[in-house]
């Protein structure tokens, strides 16, 4: 057990950003940018016409008590692609949650790709995040989370842990998408039923007023060996589930779908 008084003692990370994008004669710029604490944001050189940014927790992963929040504007007519740095990594909890919030806020005719490397849950972490998304109707989201259950170098298999993961999407002023997962029982999710040995998941959602026009090529290209798919989409809004035997085996069919969607090469830390 460990003394209360030096668990209340422990220092926490805190890390906030705020992004703002705006367009220029010269395409997409940095309009406004602030950070503290232990997250940061990178913006490498890449071929792209449009800015690349990759977010990054210094900390090198959370347990309870730690909090990440962000918030990021996409300007009218801006494309941006964001992405972070590395896998990250939900510690064991002496208690309390780490908690994740990000609001994204995006203009007319803007396009934003969301690819966050996958959250690595360690046996006793425990995880909330919220994600808020304003959209106009014209503007264009990708979404990609995935999720690794236990550390499959180390032979971890997650029997007690917490994952609470609640996204809520608006499109023109109207909820459109709204999902509250929660997990916390892994031992009965082992059944076949449920996610049997998979150890790795994901979701990808895709909004745009062609998103449906991409749902015949994105069946035809998520199922592999070891990964488990399945995808639907209606008024707007493209879904994609993934089952995977290993995150590398995930990873691989995440940036194929990511690859058709955009068309175009996934950013640099996805591959390296």
């Amino acid at each position: 057990m460990f003394d209360e008084t030096i668990v209340q003692s422990l220092e926490r990370s805190i890390g906030r950003i705020e992004l703002a994008f705006s367009d220029s004669q010269r395409g997409t710029k940095v309009e406004n940018l602030f950070q503290s604490g232990c997250l940061k944001a990178m913006f490498p050189k890449t071929n792209e016409c449009f800015p690349e940014a990759v977010l990054i927790n210094t900390a090198g992963g959370l347990t309870g008590g730690d909090q990440l929040s962000a918030s990021i504007s996409i300007g009218k007519k801006c494309r941006v692609s964001i992405a972070t740095q590395a896998a990250e990594r939900i510690y064991r909890s002496t208690t309390g949650y780490a908690e994740i919030s990000i609001d994204f806020s995006l203009c007319s005719s803007a396009q934003l790709d969301w690819l966050a490397q996958e959250t690595i849950v360690f046996e006793g972490g425990n995880l909330r995040r919220k994600i808020l998304v304003d959209m106009k109707s014209d503007s264009s989201f990708l979404l990609v989370e995935p999720v690794v259950l236990g550390r499959k170098a180390m032979g971890e298999k997650i029997s007690n842990a917490s994952l609470a993961d609640s996204w809520k999407i608006w499109r023109a002023g109207k909820l459109i998408f709204c999902e509250a997962v929660r997990l916390s029982n892994f031992e009965s999710l082992k059944s076949s039923a449920s996610l049997g040995d998979y150890t790795s998941i994901a979701t990808l959602l895709f909004i745009d007023k062609d998103a449906e026009s991409f749902l015949f090529n994105v069946r035809k290209n998520i199922l592999s060996d070891g990964v488990e798919a399945a995808a639907s989409s209606w008024n707007g809004i493209l879904v994609v589930r993934f089952l995977a035997k290993n995150n590398d085996l995930l990873k691989q069919q995440l940036i194929k779908v990511m690859e058709i969607i955009r068309e175009r090469k996934a950013p640099r830390v996805w591959t390296m």
